[in-house]
């Protein structure tokens, strides 16, 4: 919502007309909602440090069996807000799903994952084997090691909290066997999926980390954004609002006419509406309607007319509004 004030003060055919303009403020209008893929996913695999699961139809996630001791495995994705949604949208809510594929035979150690956003870029790479899956990394592909195969790394192999990922969770979820599963995020990581929004250069996605990496078996496949099926390909629901950037109007003129009536011009943007308000005191005083909504038609020059009795002193503004 967008005002203009305007001040005329009047008596023995004198005229003065003064215009301020206040800071534009768009009001949001329908709600939407988008269904986003990841753009780039992949694991980080300890048991062979130097390999990439980039092109992998599903990726691991936890502690390996007891005979690969604790051995760990975490799984990078991220989806490009700025891409899918527009740039004015205000987020709303948002929530992850991600499938389950497989579990450790007779069903493995249970146990809460949680997704942390990471403060690096990193290099998706395009590598797939088969079981235990993935490939020797290429150049710029991450690893275990290496954001960036074979030269930029980790703070630690794995990733350093507070270095290469959030120290506090996003968002995290008990994950048993195969299935469906959702994450919900809360208000605060609402407000860093708007910084990815607007600042796409500070998106570099979620590591989802099982919060039992101390205990053998926690280890679960999640489909990527590979998988044959697209149902169970990892998908990010953002529901949101669409906000329309509307121009403060310019005021080219206020004058007074016969019987007193006052006209305020400006100049409009079409589809928009305006509502003339005025007050006769700034102190204490609620603003009325001079006018109806009038829905400008046309870019450019439009009138509004105050035909009430006007006192010696009135003030007004001019509400745009969609």
């Amino acid at each position: 919502m967008t005002h203009l004030q305007g001040r005329i003060m009047h008596g023995k055919g004198a005229l003065i007309g003064l215009c301020l303009t206040i800071a534009l403020v768009a009001e949001p209008v329908k709600s939407e909602t988008s269904s986003l893929s990841p753009a780039a996913d992949t694991s980080l695999f300890e048991p062979q440090h130097d390999f990439n699961f980039g092109a992998q139809d599903d990726l691991p996630s936890g502690t390996l069996g007891a005979g690969a001791a604790t051995l760990r495995s975490r799984l990078l994705l991220r989806f490009d807000l700025a891409s899918s949604l527009p740039t004015n949208a205000v987020i709303r809510s948002a929530s992850l799903r991600m499938t389950v594929t497989r579990s450790p035979d007779g069903g493995g150690v249970n146990s809460r994952f949680a997704l942390h956003r990471v403060l690096r870029a990193w290099g998706e790479g395009q590598r797939k084997g088969t079981p235990p899956g993935g490939a020797k990394a290429a150049s710029g592909d991450a690893t275990w090691n290496a954001r960036f195969f074979p030269d930029e790394l980790w703070g630690k192999p794995g990733g350093e909290p507070g270095i290469d990922y959030s120290v506090e969770s996003s968002s995290s979820e008990r994950i048993l066997q195969t299935g469906n599963y959702e994450f919900e995020f809360g208000p605060d990581q609402l407000v860093e999926m708007s910084q990815w929004l607007r600042e796409p250069e500070s998106n570099f996605g979620w590591m989802l980390i099982s919060q039992l990496e101390s205990e053998p078996l926690t280890s679960r496949r999640f489909a990527s954004r590979e998988h044959a099926n697209p149902e169970m390909r990892p998908r990010l629901t953002v529901e949101f609002n669409s906000q329309r950037t509307i121009n403060a109007p310019k005021i080219t003129g206020i004058s007074i006419g016969a019987n007193s009536v006052v006209t305020v011009r400006f100049m409009a943007a079409s589809g928009v509406r305006y509502r003339l308000e005025f007050i006769d005191d700034l102190i204490l005083t609620p603003w009325k309607s001079a006018t109806a909504l009038v829905q400008a038609g046309t870019d450019g020059e439009l009138s509004l007319l105050d035909q009430s009795d006007v006192v010696e002193r009135r003030f007004y503004r001019v509400l745009a509004t969609e």
